[in-house]
């Protein structure tokens, strides 16, 4: 058979540096504090509570 086997193949390339992640991390990290989201569940809402979330 001709060719490569798929164990033998292995191509990586990134798109985003670690700095670039970093960064989209961190922002998504600020729309989610300055927006926040709506839990509808009691059990959800006082699991975060008790991680430190704020919960109101």
């Amino acid at each position: 058979m001709w060719g490569f086997s798929r164990e033998t193949q292995k191509i990586s390339f990134s798109v985003l540096s670690k700095d670039d992640l970093k960064a989209i991390h961190w922002a998504t990290l600020d729309v989610l504090e300055r927006t926040g989201v709506r839990v509808y569940s009691e059990k959800c809402l006082k699991m975060l509570d008790e991680a430190g979330c704020r919960v109101n």
